[in-house]
């Protein structure tokens, strides 16, 4: 297997990226990603899922490298490499996203449709593959944004052919899986190799953006920017907005109430306090920030807590008041944790083995790489017949930003996190989401309304003449006001409890 490692001694994450067929890990030496290493892989033949493991773990410790975050990216015939090791390995992968391929790799209708293939086989030589490469790009404009010197450096005919015959005789079918292993799913429209039509079809019910003008080779670092969170930038926008966000978190302060309004009815209606006669809970926050929906619950919950984490990727802000309120009810029972809630280091300190009997979160899962993985560790960290309240926005939301550059955040949907809650063996008690749009005089006035909150739907900061094109460009209702949507999603869930229920086994 071929690799290039771009990065230092190691960093917070790691991204690994599984290349398709043809395509050689120099020809994309200059991605960067702040904040993050980057390890490229190709050439697959004769690896069955545990071999790529641990080549990948092999090649980490020689180097002497630690990640507590690892996030993989597979493209075209990768996604069929990528998913025999996302079955395998148990690196703390957060986000995996396909692109551009499918697990199907060749069938006619979710794949590269076979008489394509067999052509490409049948007619392999250095003339055919460099029609290949220009295929995938698109244009001659696109391929020559790599470096196609590598492509005559490490053109191996037999190597590459031999590959080819390899992926011919894997199976077609997916691995049967009662957990997805994939979190999101990107598409281009212009596709030339995998269809899109095909995409669609064997990526039914994963959240998949199909984007207009990809071709089959995509920009990764386009892709890197936009679905890999820079926590980092993260921190600091938040950091900024410490003291602006509380009187302007309109938007977040609305969700909140309107999460714990959803909680309360599951909550009284599930005989919890009853049903521990007396037993006091443990409740973990994920993403408490200024406080806004801790407020929410805090005083009317302590009183029955055993234990109330706060947990946060920022620096607590002033949350006096809540030692305050913990010592009025008799104890200090509240815990601040400064951590990424997605780094191993936090799952194995706060969200042990069926240790919490509540767990919340508002306004925060779309700020993680994989709501899916986080959604996953929380039904393990509770308890049978435990509640799990958690809001997050999902698309649609910021859409103005959308609209105006043609990127912002990739948002999860409800149907996807519906989908993942049935896999953990979670029941939705509530699931409903809303809109919210809140209305400025200007453009200018709504972006300044972002930078106080410090949310951000960019992938990266606009330049002077980008900032320009929105503000010229924000759609305006027909009073002439510049909006800003947002679309929060309410999931209440829980556990079960078989025993409870009467489903327990023998």
């Amino acid at each position: 297997m071929e690799k290039l490692y771009l990065g230092d001694d190691g960093r917070h994450s790691l991204v690994i990226l599984f290349l398709g067929w043809g395509f050689t890990p120099e020809s994309f030496a200059g991605l960067r990603k702040p904040g993050s290493s980057i390890l490229l892989l190709a050439g697959y033949e004769g690896l069955a899922g545990p071999e790529i493991d641990a080549e990948i773990k092999e090649f980490i410790s020689e180097k002497g490298l630690v990640f507590s975050e690892v996030v993989v990216i597979a493209w075209s015939f990768g996604v069929k490499a990528a998913a025999m090791f996302l079955e395998t390995t148990d690196l703390p992968v957060t986000l995996s996203l396909a692109v551009n391929g499918t697990e199907y790799h060749i069938d006619n209708r979710r794949g590269i449709p076979s008489e394509i293939f067999n052509g490409t086989l049948d007619g392999l030589s250095e003339k055919t593959l460099a029609k290949f490469r220009l295929r995938c790009a698109g244009s001659r404009a696109n391929l020559g944004k790599l470096d196609e010197g590598e492509f005559e450096r490490n053109t191996d005919i037999d190597t590459l052919r031999k590959e080819l015959e390899w992926f011919a005789a894997l199976p077609a079918e997916p691995s049967p899986r009662r957990h997805s292993i994939w979190d999101k799913v990107v598409a281009g429209e212009e596709d030339r190799i995998f269809p899109l039509a095909n995409q669609l079809e064997a990526w039914r019910g994963y959240d998949v953006f199909a984007i207009p003008g990809m071709n089959h080779l995509p920009d990764f670092r386009w892709l890197i920017d936009t679905f890999v969170v820079d926590k980092a930038k993260v921190v600091r926008k938040f950091t900024t907005a410490s003291r602006t966000y509380t009187d302007n978190a309109v938007a977040q302060r609305e969700t909140a109430n309107n999460l714990y309004d959803r909680f309360v009815m599951v909550f009284n209606k599930s005989g919890m306090k009853e049903r521990l006669a007396g037993a006091k809970l443990s409740v973990l926050e994920l993403g408490y920030g200024d406080g806004t929906f801790t407020r929410t619950y805090l005083g009317e919950m302590l009183p029955v807590c055993k234990e109330v984490t706060l947990a946060d990727i920022n620096t607590p802000g002033d949350c006096g008041w809540i030692q305050e309120l913990a010592t009025d009810a008799g104890g200090d029972c509240v815990e601040f944790i400064q951590a990424d809630a997605e780094a191993e280091e936090f799952q194995q300190m706060a969200m042990r083995h069926e240790s919490r009997d509540i767990i919340f979160s508002s306004s925060m899962f779309q700020w993680l790489n994989s709501p899916r993985q986080m959604l996953k560790r929380c039904a393990d960290a509770l308890r049978p017949g435990g509640i799990i309240a958690l809001s997050f926005y999902g698309p649609g939301t910021l859409k103005e930003i959308a609209e105006t550059v043609g990127s912002g955040l990739k948002y999860p949907s409800s149907e996807w996190m519906g989908k993942i809650a049935g896999e953990c063996d979670l029941d939705i008690e509530s699931l409903e989401s809303e809109e919210n749009v809140i209305l400025f005089d200007t453009p200018a006035d709504a972006l300044r309304h972002l930078r106080l909150t410090g949310v951000n739907a960019l992938p990266a900061a606009p330049s002077p003449a980008k900032a320009r094109h929105m503000l010229n460009n924000w759609p305006l209702t027909t009073d002439g006001k510049a909006s800003l949507t947002f679309h929060p999603v309410y999931m209440v869930l829980s556990k079960r409890d078989r025993h409870i229920s009467g489903k327990a086994t023998s």
